[in-house]
């Protein structure tokens, strides 16, 4: 156990030191909470208020979870193996499953950082702030579990692209249909949706388990996927 966190630890700080080195995927992991800003900033010189409408709150956080968190994951597995760095990594006594904790580990934590960022941005009332972020923190693991199953079963980037697509389209594109009462039986079941029925919940003090099929629903996109990683993952490990 003490060695398996050493390893996830390494591999982390290597991820940290390469961001550093290379602050591209820094940029674009911020991207969210940069463009939230400017429209913080806009909204008040307009408005003259920095208050924003639970919709507008729950749309950013939608764009940052699901952008970061459908884009890194599959791209970090598919890209160790082309590049067959996981040989090495084996070699030196670190498992394929925690080389792929640790790449993870930071885009949970940066994801995790500009979410709450956002809120505290948005002048969200502190006492909703536990509540809120563990929402996002569930939704955040089961996007970024879901994402790193559809890497471990791609082959190439271009497979891992084709399997990606239609995950990033449903996640991004959700919060805007959700204006739409044609979307709303689809938009019931997936989780973007029901995160952002749930926040304008806490924000109006009905509080994070006031809605039974609400939370069925994020634990169910949680529960699935992880379980379904386990069993590929025993089968078809990443190398």
């Amino acid at each position: 156990m003490r060695s398996s966190i050493r390893h996830i630890k390494a591999i982390f700080i290597k991820e940290i030191n390469d961001y550093y080195k290379n602050p591209f995927t820094l940029i674009v992991l911020s991207a969210s909470l940069i463009v939230f800003f400017i429209i913080f900033l806009i909204h008040r010189f307009k408005h003259g208020s920095s208050s924003l409408s639970y919709f507008n709150i729950a749309l950013a956080l939608d764009y940052n979870i699901s952008f970061s968190c459908t884009l890194f994951p599959p791209f970090y597995i598919v890209e160790e193996k082309e590049k067959r760095t996981l040989d090495s990594l084996i070699l030196s006594g670190i498992s394929s499953l925690e080389s792929l904790l640790g790449k993870n580990l930071p885009t949970v934590l940066i994801t995790m950082l500009t979410s709450t960022c956002m809120l505290l941005l948005a002048k969200v009332n502190f006492r909703y702030l536990p509540s809120l972020c563990i929402l996002i923190f569930i939704v955040i693991i089961s996007e970024v579990i879901l994402m790193s199953l559809i890497g471990i079963i791609s082959k190439n980037s271009i497979q891992s692209l084709m399997y990606s697509l239609p995950f990033v389209l449903i996640l991004l594109l959700a919060p805007m249909l959700s204006l739409m009462k044609t979307f709303n039986n689809i938009n019931n079941l997936i989780n973007v949706s029901i995160m952002n029925f749930m926040i304008k919940n806490i924000l109006n003090g009905k509080g994070l388990l006031y809605s039974g099929y609400s939370l069925l629903i994020v634990f169910i996109w949680l529960i699935i996927p992880s379980l379904l990683f386990i069993l590929i993952y025993k089968t078809k490990k990443l190398y």
